[in-house]
């Protein structure tokens, strides 16, 4: 009786540690499973999120530059006439215009 009861406890002892290396196991897989899906998720938002910032980039981009070219050519357009009408009133040579419309203009600013 005490052989069988003991052979029954060796029995039981190696069912359990086999079955504690299976859970082991079984944890370590989903684990890693679950570390494979968390960088496969970090890796697209972070793909995502850098898209985003350089749409958003590329239309402020976009918007600026057509900022910066109606500027530009409400400048021009401004020196221009600026520079016609101070030749008509005063009709001096033009390099010395330019000169003397430049000053002025930075004078007003």
């Amino acid at each position: 009786m005490k052989e069988k009861t003991i052979l029954h406890l060796v029995s039981y002892y190696k069912k359990q540690k086999s079955l504690s290396q299976k859970v082991k196991l079984l944890f370590y897989a989903v684990k890693n499973s679950i570390d494979f899906l968390l960088t496969y998720c970090l890796i697209s938002y972070l793909k995502e999120l850098t898209f985003d910032i350089e749409e958003k980039l590329k239309k402020t981009l976009n918007y600026q530059s057509k900022v910066v070219h109606l500027l530009q050519k409400k400048i021009s357009s401004e020196i221009f006439d600026y520079l016609y009408y101070a030749h008509i009133k005063t009709k001096k040579k033009p390099l010395r215009l330019l000169l003397i419309s430049i000053s002025s203009l930075l004078k007003n600013i």
